[in-house]
């Protein structure tokens, strides 16, 4: 696919999302074009496909070192209130189709506060991926992602019966603890573009009880979106000292490339990997693991593949409560 065909593909999606966003789109078209004119390109530079590509992507807040790690520059953790602020590096795989997986284990005990990890850096040769990593105030979180302590049930099962114990019925004294995890896709000018929760409730200590759980998604409404989420049920840990869940989504979409492309022309074109598709799909997998002693642990694998997904990058955070998307 030529580039002039990519520009023709744009206009006509870019007229689509218009259609869909009205006012909304014309003050982000603007946004992006004020965030990445940066006055006139060095003849010479401009005259080498790579050197163009690197300027653009450079910004949209994005980087390229030579061992070939992508460095995202204005991550959102630079404006909250993280505590015991550290950077982690976790190994990534590639998936079939070449892209690379990123994956996030944080233990979080069952405190009043969570924790919050932004990807930095990205190795695309290796899948390598750096995060910013701290603690949050439940007060934060709330403001984050609307986290609250009164959960309404999506889906239940008796806790006795999934834990394949003996256990019946449900004791009035019955403790229970909540916990979610929350996973983001974010493009260059910081709009959440899918998002995806897994929240769970489960009973204490050796209490009868009732498993909850819910799974919300969102995507960025002003463009075309296909797919959706499914729901892992209710697991028991093999050592049945308590349960896990998993929220596994995929969405497509093909507006962001478009963009991108009819903003930037050739030079967007570039910065995006030369790409043959304007398609994109986005994958999340965000798991809660609720423990009988009332601790809870939260991973994550979330991978991107197609048109400019060099661009975006993913955020995580949980605590305890209950979250929306």
């Amino acid at each position: 696919m030529t580039a002039l065909t990519h520009l023709n593909h744009s206009r006509r999606s870019l007229a689509r999302i218009s259609a869909r966003g009205g006012t909304f789109l014309v003050a982000l078209a603007l946004c992006l074009v004020v965030t990445t004119w940066r006055g006139p390109v060095n003849a010479s530079a401009g005259a080498r496909p790579g050197n163009r590509a690197q300027a653009a992507a450079r910004t949209l807040g994005v980087t390229m070192g030579a061992d070939g790690t992508l460095h995202f520059t204005r991550p959102r953790a630079d404006r909250l209130p993280l505590g015991h602020v550290h950077r982690l590096t976790v190994a990534g795989s590639h998936r079939p189709d070449g892209s690379c997986e990123f994956r996030g284990q944080l233990p979080a005990a069952a405190t009043a506060g969570g924790w919050y990890a932004e990807e930095v850096a990205r190795n695309v040769r290796t899948c390598a991926t750096t995060y910013v990593v701290g603690t949050l105030t439940q007060a934060a979180l709330r403001q984050l992602s609307g986290a609250s302590a009164s959960p309404p049930t999506m889906a239940s099962a008796p806790a006795g019966r999934a834990a394949g114990s003996a256990l019946a019925g449900v004791s009035p004294a019955t403790s229970y603890a909540l916990g979610y995890t929350k996973t983001q896709w974010i493009d260059p000018v910081n709009i959440t573009i899918t998002s995806q929760v897994m929240n769970f409730k489960w009973p204490l200590y050796g209490a009868g009880g009732t498993l909850s759980a819910s799974w919300p998604s969102y995507t960025f409404p002003y463009d075309g979106w296909s797919g959706g989420t499914t729901f892992s049920g209710f697991n028991t840990l093999s050592d049945n000292s308590g349960w896990w869940v998993r929220a596994d989504g995929h969405f497509v979409n093909y507006d962001f490339a478009a963009l991108v492309f009819f903003l930037l022309g050739l030079s967007g074109w570039l910065a995006c990997g030369a790409p043959s598709s304007t398609r994109a799909d986005f994958y999340h997998h965000p798991k809660v693991t609720g423990y009988r002693s009332g601790s809870r642990s939260s991973t994550w694998t979330n991978s991107v593949s197609g048109a400019c997904s060099n661009l975006v990058h993913v955020s995580a955070w949980g605590g305890s409560g209950w979250a929306s998307a």
